[in-house]
């Protein structure tokens, strides 16, 4: 079916509307977008089963509940799926396990805490995962270590810590890294010195300092870095940027 045709309506949802294309999503696959305004209901999500080309999904709702969002596990061509930010708690995400085609996965906003990623841990074709304003602490990054394909993870505005930044070296793909306001200083961050292929990091508002942004050097790669409101003084950025000149430093 051409993409152009590619609209789901469904019963008790007032404007579903289809997305434009991504770049994670097949020209062939159906899309539904469904905002705040949109009405959407567990019982709209019933009839997601009518739908299993679906392979982007957008959903922002005070009334989808758990039972709504089971709905997607009958959604095997899914490769692309935001929630939020909307009420998400763990239990939500059970379903999220059975999508293996996902390559993107949008879930800012939401109630998810550590425990909840568990239901991410078989996701092995994710390239983006974002977790942003989640009361998530660190402890389940240890769930990520796996999904291998990851090229862009964002925590930001997370409660992650430096113990949680451990499980983060083990993505060695990851292009972009985005950290910006979480409880991680220069022990965390020391994490992130081997992953050689990212080209964006930001650590703006957190407890980074010139020690360590100096053990950032490793990052040859490294494009753009945000170091914002942290302890990074003029003289660590100074050194920073002869280091890389290549690099643009937002500070």
């Amino acid at each position: 079916m051409s993409a152009m045709l590619a609209m789901v309506i469904l019963p008790g949802c007032g404007s579903c509307l289809l997305n434009p294309l991504t770049p994670y999503v097949s020209p062939d696959r159906w899309r539904l977008d469904a905002g705040l305004e949109s009405g959407i209901t567990d019982d709209a999500l019933s009839w997601l089963p009518c739908y299993p080309h679906l392979g982007l999904v957008a959903l922002q709702s005070r009334d989808v509940t758990p039972r709504g969002l089971a709905n997607l596990a009958v959604l095997p061509e899914l490769e692309l799926l935001s929630l939020g930010p909307m009420a998400v708690t763990d239990a939500g995400l059970a379903p999220l396990a059975e999508l293996s085609m996902l390559q993107k996965l949008m879930l800012g906003g939401c109630e998810i805490t550590d425990a909840g990623l568990a239901h991410l841990a078989g996701l092995r074709r994710l390239r983006e995962l974002s977790l942003r304003d989640n009361p998530i602490e660190g402890r389940g990054l240890v769930h990520l270590r796996g999904l291998q394909q990851l090229r862009i993870l964002g925590l930001a505005r997370t409660r992650v810590d430096d113990d949680g930044m451990a499980h983060i070296a083990e993505l060695r793909k990851l292009e972009q890294l985005w950290l910006w306001d979480t409880r991680i200083t220069n022990l965390g961050l020391a994490h992130v010195t081997d992953l050689v292929e990212l080209r964006m990091l930001s650590v703006r508002g957190t407890a980074l300092s010139d020690s360590g942004l100096e053990s950032l050097r490793s990052l040859v790669n490294l494009e753009e870095i945000s170091i914002g409101d942290t302890f990074v003084t003029e003289e660590g950025v100074r050194r920073f940027r002869e280091a890389h000149p290549g690099c643009r430093v937002q500070y």
